[in-house]
């Protein structure tokens, strides 16, 4: 059986994307490989062992944004390394750009696994150092990656666990959902500016925010300053409450103008939910005309011209749709996936 090391060191310290892949996919990752954590924190995870060493999280920090996470990177690899010189593996796998600083360490297989596409601090490093072989979330942040390391780059898709994301027996409420960051590069505030158009023309719905982060006292004020009455701020939504938030709205928007992929997008559709994504990034490696809506990327009044027209659109079938697309997105997949490309390193 093939030893991996998955090393992440925010990993029980985040709910973004890498931190929910890792948890998600060794559930059944578990059965072809076996896997240790390395981990900045304890906790579990089912499907493997978790191994945590100290580190100096980004949240502790007063540095540049881009310096942040090499900051914290860089800390928790002094810590770990001697965590190699008593465990052996055959690949280890990575998900940060200067996590390849491993590759001299190690005696293994190193795969970068990049969840995101803006990767200019890093061209030096993975340019200099690289790994032996690159993952992306979607074919859109793949090719920022491919442009940097001049190497073919594999798509390995996330999933969704469609027994936990399903549709829940609530009364479908007249409300437009986002659930992620509140933070700059997701574009809330054009959410809620194309927003303040449907709040002129249709007086019975409402806009549904979820999540923290930096944004969110800015956008708290963009609502005030629009003059919105039924925007609904709803802070963190816990992960047993997600299905039955994702079940209470009409339609679940991304507005993100370049998002890598989008968790997110596939527990709204596994909720049989329909989605609105913006026409660029990786959201359009999910949706299909019969699931969901695309709105040309940044432009509010083209978000507000769909957001209009969806009293005349049946969005029960395309819930359904969507829901039906969504199982093609399972963890199993995704981890039959890994398991391949780990089968191909060694």
């Amino acid at each position: 059986m093939l030893r991996v090391a998955m090393y992440l060191p925010s990993l029980f310290d985040s709910k973004r994307g890498r931190a929910r892949f890792i948890v998600n996919v060794c559930k059944h990752l578990s059965k072809y490989c076996k896997i240790d954590i390395l981990a900045g924190s304890r906790g579990k995870v089912e499907g493997a062992k978790v191994f945590s060493y100290p580190y100096l999280r980004r949240t502790e920090i007063d540095a540049p944004y881009e310096q942040l996470y090499n900051i914290e990177s860089a800390t928790f690899l002094l810590n770990v390394v001697k965590h190699f010189e008593t465990h052996e593996y055959d690949v280890v796998h990575v998900h940060f750009p200067y996590d390849v600083l491993l590759k001299p360490i190690v005696n293994a297989k190193l795969l970068l696994h990049c969840h995101g596409w803006y990767l200019d601090p890093w061209k030096w490093l993975l340019r200099r150092v690289g790994a032996d072989a690159y993952a992306s979330c979607s074919e859109f942040a793949a090719t920022f990656l491919k442009r940097i390391v001049n190497s073919h780059v594999h798509v390995i898709y996330a999933g969704v666990d469609a027994k936990i994301f399903a549709p829940r027996k609530v009364e479908r409420k007249k409300a437009i959902l986002y659930l992620g960051a509140l933070s700059r590069e997701k574009r809330v505030d054009l959410l809620i500016k194309a927003f303040s158009y449907v709040e002129r023309k249709r007086k019975d719905w409402s806009l549904w925010i979820g999540g923290r982060g930096s944004e969110e006292k800015h956008l708290r004020e963009l609502a005030r300053k629009l003059r919105l009455k039924r925007v609904r701020f709803l802070g963190y939504v816990p992960e047993r409450d997600l299905a039955r938030t994702y079940s209470s709205a009409s339609v679940f928007v991304l507005p993100s103008p370049a998002e890598p992929f989008g968790i997110v997008l596939l527990e709204a559709m596994a909720c049989e939910t329909p989605v609105i994504v913006s026409d660029s990034g990786g959201p359009k490696e999910i949706i299909t005309p019969e699931c969901g809506l695309t709105f040309r990327a940044n432009s509010v009044k083209d978000l507000a011209r769909l957001l209009l027209r969806l009293e005349e659109i049946d969005l029960c079938s395309m819930g359904k749709a969507a829901r039906k697309r969504a199982l093609s997105f399972s963890w199993e997949r995704t981890a039959k996936s890994l398991y391949s490309l780990y089968k191909s390193m060694v």
